[in-house]
């Protein structure tokens, strides 16, 4: 009745039996069933898919013919994933340490991980079967392809676990459309593999079109008389009109099937991907496994190891080395993975993996200029959706893409810092505020007709020192400066932190200055570009000090009109005061204004006051003073009391109290007698939040003076601040107040000549808002990805 028309051995796919005229005849198909004895039936239910499990593991014992349902654990999920490691756990419940291959105990597992079935990912249509091996003796995996694996999935299990053996030739039946399982004495049907499949297929699909929705299991006569039998996994090529065969070749599977009497195991299909919601496979299509670029050149390889080589190869920095590797080749190519792996001695598959938890990083080339759009709260409400289709349109490209010129990628970013500017867009370095759908085109040519212009800095940056300063020395270099702003008739405090230099703050600073210049009013007038207010839905904003008078809106055209009719004729420029919206009220001053007035600013005491990027200014108003006084007159003790004692609470969500978090982390570092870190927080990425950002932008060194102190009190040495890489003025900002203290001997060692010795590095972010949570945020500052742990592991404990 058959004739063979193709076959190849073991462990290669091929066709493997063509029928003459399907000569199959329905009575023989239908002398086969009959000859079924049902052993045990089993009705079922199908779940949906939840985030890729089902959250259900079919277990049958052939021994007594019992079918029953597992649970899958949330410990299984975290632990062991799916897949390989599912089939490992569901192994380990079965056996001991005195199970062999031939045991009734060993169990036959199969399962398909969380993506298995997803039409958005290639590969998951493999199934993993694990078992103790014949040849091995050991515990032996086999990946294998076909659809058994989603299949199973569609039926509603994660995953199905065999044990015991049968008294006689089985099948199992597992039927998705029914939602059935039956176990099944099968005397008549053929033994070997290619002709059992046919004869199955026939058997229990419906027509020629459902021949596709049945997956056969099973393993050959070789089985039987080796211990190398490899189990075969069906798949009906409809095209063809065959039913063809993969193959799990390792370990000798197929023998403990066939050990087992089972002769098949067959599953149904109720459809193509029922489980798997639009929504799901949307997600896991952001999975896609990506193409790698390389490149070879000397020149690339040299700035390759150059950027490696400026972090010391230190593992703990691969994140820092990726992103000078993405800014310099705007990705991060192959060849830079395989530098930094032999370099920091960082396994490939981990470097690869921070190398895609990251949404700053990108394996594959990304255009010369990049457009973030902004998704946050705020921007969302204010119509980013529009605003991100319109770039869509023009550009031809999805967020994550790059035009096929290069000259643009495009990125849906959560949070760009600039919520009261909203709807925000970043193009470059140029951030845009206040952004509507309609001017998509406009910015687009205005980003194009920019030329590169060197990176702005602050007008009054203070000169790095030549020598340290000791106790004593804080007094006077307060004093001097003191004494040198007060030579001024005012000063003219422009708003320079994010919000503000969106709508061309820097521009209005520069512009200022050379007024004055021009006017020869530079003895008399001193131009400090200071961070943010607090008020950034009104700027640019310009205050003239001493008066305190309050400019907002202010345009680069205004600049003359402030210098002339403010400077030289004294009178103020009403149509810039601020206006009360309700009230009418006109307002001179920022005292006056109601959102100022009751505000009592203490950790941002010092924001529009002065400039962040000059030490002097913030010694003059009392800065390191609190410093001075602990290394002086206290003891480390006598800091954390008094912490304590105040009641100061972190400012994240938690307010977990700083004095308890102190005194914790210092009693644990005491008793394993072990180093102990100081690390600041700053990645702070809630919409409409970001004070991290405010108050690095505004005043540096009271968050450098702040984890003095605290190092002070718990005996650390060595100190980290994470922040985002999304807040690039802030990172710029406290990079310099780092090298200011350091000159200043108020970092390193011996600080204020007291003996005390600590130091601080930064670590930026790469675009992972879970960093925020601080042992995702530790992870990331050791190199890997920003994945939490759990909560009830203590940082300040166990860091």
């Amino acid at each position: 009745m058959y004739s063979i028309t193709k076959f190849a051995i073991c462990g290669v796919e091929h066709n493997v039996l063509g029928l003459e005229e399907h000569g199959m005849t329905i009575g023989h198909i239908e002398r086969l069933r009959n000859a079924h004895e049902v052993l045990r039936e089993f009705r079922f239910e199908i779940v949906d898919l939840e985030r890729g499990y089902s959250n259900r593991i079919l277990r049958i014992d052939l021994d007594n013919s019992e079918i029953s349902i597992l649970p899958v654990t949330q410990q299984m999920k975290d632990l062991w994933v799916g897949g390989k490691g599912f089939d490992l756990w569901l192994t380990l419940q079965e056996i001991t340490k005195n199970t062999k291959w031939n045991s009734p105990e060993n169990p036959i597992c199969f399962s398909s991980g969380p993506l298995g079935g997803t039409v958005s990912f290639p590969g998951s249509g493999k199934t993993l079967v694990t078992t103790v091996s014949p040849g091995t003796g050991s515990i032996m995996d086999c990946n294998v392809g076909g659809y058994f694996g989603p299949f199973l999935k569609f039926s509603g299990y994660d995953a199905l676990t065999i044990v015991g053996k049968a008294t006689s030739e089985t099948i199992i039946r597992i039927d998705a459309v029914a939602g059935k399982i039956t176990i099944e004495k099968a005397p008549l049907e053929n033994i070997d593999a290619h002709i059992l499949c046919e004869e199955l297929t026939e058997m229990y699909a419906d027509d020629e079109l459902d021949k596709r929705n049945i997956a056969v299991v099973c393993a050959g006569r070789g089985a039987q008389h080796s211990n190398m039998g490899v189990l075969n996994f069906s798949f009906y090529d409809w095209r063809k009109r065959v039913a063809r065969i993969k193959q799990a070749g390792r370990g000798g599977i197929g023998t403990v099937f066939r050990d087992k009497k089972l002769k098949a195991l067959v599953l149904k299909n109720k459809g193509i991907t029922p489980a798997w919601r639009l929504e799901d496979s949307k997600v896991a299509a952001l999975l896609r496994p990506k193409t790698i670029s390389t490149c070879e050149s000397p020149r690339d390889l040299a700035a390759i190891r150059g950027i490696i080589g400026a972090w010391n190869a230190d593992p703990e920095y691969v994140i820092e080395m990726m992103q000078d590797i993405q800014e310099h080749f705007r990705h991060i190519p192959k060849t830079a993975l395989d530098e930094i792996a032999l370099a920091t001695r960082a396994p490939r598959a981990h470097l690869y993996h921070v190398a895609t938890f990251y949404k700053a990083f990108s394996i594959e080339p990304r255009g010369e200029t990049t457009i973030q759009v902004c998704m946050g709260t705020a921007c969302h409400v204010k119509g980013a959706s529009r605003i991100l289709d319109g770039f869509e349109r023009i550009l031809g490209v999805k967020p994550g893409e790059t035009t096929s010129d290069l000259k643009y990628t495009l990125d849906a970013v959560r949070c760009l810092g600039a919520c009261s500017i909203a709807p925000v867009v970043k193009i470059g370095e140029d951030v845009y505020g206040n952004v509507r759908a309609m001017d998509v085109e406009a910015l687009l040519k205005d980003s194009a007709a920019k030329q590169v212009r060197p990176k702005p800095t602050s007008v009054a940056t203070a000169a790095l020192p030549v020598r340290k300063v000791g106790q004593e020395e804080l007094e006077v270099i307060a004093e001097r400066q003191r004494a040198d702003l007060s030579q001024y008739k005012g000063m003219l405090m422009v708003c320079t932190g994010t919000g503000c230099v969106s709508a061309n703050g820097f521009r209005i600073r520069d512009k200022l200055q050379q007024a004055i210049e021009s006017q020869g009013l530079s003895k008399d007038y001193l131009v400090v570009g200071t961070g943010c207010n607090g008020f950034c839905a009104m700027g640019p904003i310009v205050v003239v000090q001493p008066e305190g008078v309050f400019y907002q809106k202010v345009k680069e055209e205004d600049v003359d009109e402030i210098v002339a009719s403010h400077l030289l004729a004294g009178q103020v420029v009403e149509r810039l005061l601020h206006k009360d919206p309700v009230s009418g009220t006109v307002n001179k001053t920022m005292g006056a204004i109601g959102f100022f007035a009751k505000q009592q600013p203490i950790a941002l005491r010092n924001k529009g006051l002065i400039d962040p990027e000059n030490i002097d200014h913030y010694i003059a108003r009392g800065g390191y003073r609190a410093l001075k006084k602990a290394l002086e007159r206290m003891k480390p003790g006598d800091v954390r009391r008094e912490v304590l004692a105040s009641g100061i609470r972190g400012r994240g969500g938690g307010g977990f109290p700083t004095g308890v978090k102190w005194e914790s982390g210092y009693r644990a570092a005491q008793e394993r007698h072990e180093d102990i870190y100081i690390v600041c927080n700053a990645d702070e990425g809630d919409p409409g939040a970001f004070m991290d950002r405010s108050i690095i932008e505004s005043d540096p060194h009271s968050v450098l003076e702040g984890m003095l102190i605290g190092a002070f009190a718990v005996g650390s040495q060595e100190g980290y601040i994470y922040t985002r890489k999304e807040y690039p003025l802030a990172i710029e900002r406290l990079e310099k107040a780092i090298l200011q203290a350091r000159a200043y001997g108020l970092l390193g060692e011996n600080i204020l000549d007291s003996g005390f010795s600590f130091d601080v590095c930064i670590h930026r972010g790469a675009g992972a808002f879970v960093c925020g949570e601080s042992s995702a945020l530790m992870a990331s500052m050791s190199g890997k990805a920003g994945e939490p742990r759990a909560k009830y592991v203590h940082n300040v404990e166990y860091g």
